[in-house]
């Protein structure tokens, strides 16, 4: 077996860190307020139907963005785990010299 020279030892010791973790924003979209009973009016229809159309997109942006910050965070782990094995590949290489 190889020795594992100080500098990987200290690399690895690195990763066990973990990062400080991102507060996740708050949803900040308005559910409408139900009415009492069914609404009977066309009008009164179509007021609710707009609110509930608004809260509906307002969900949605809000899931698409943490989507796409949940994409951002995978593909840095994803690099950082790339480094990682070239790191290691490299100090293979000099270890096996």
């Amino acid at each position: 077996m190889k020795r594992q020279t100080p500098l990987l030892m200290a690399a690895i010791a690195g990763f066990a860190t973990p990062p400080a973790l991102a507060r996740v924003p708050g949803m900040s979209c308005t559910e409408p307020a139900l009415p009492a009973s069914k609404p009977e009016t066309s009008e009164a229809i179509a007021v609710f139907s707009k609110t509930a159309s608004a809260y509906q997109n307002c969900l949605m942006s809000y899931v698409d963005a943490r989507k796409r910050d949940a994409k951002a965070y995978g593909d840095a782990a994803n690099k950082a785990v790339n480094a990682w094995h070239a790191f290691v590949r490299t100090t293979n290489r000099l270890n096996s010299k």
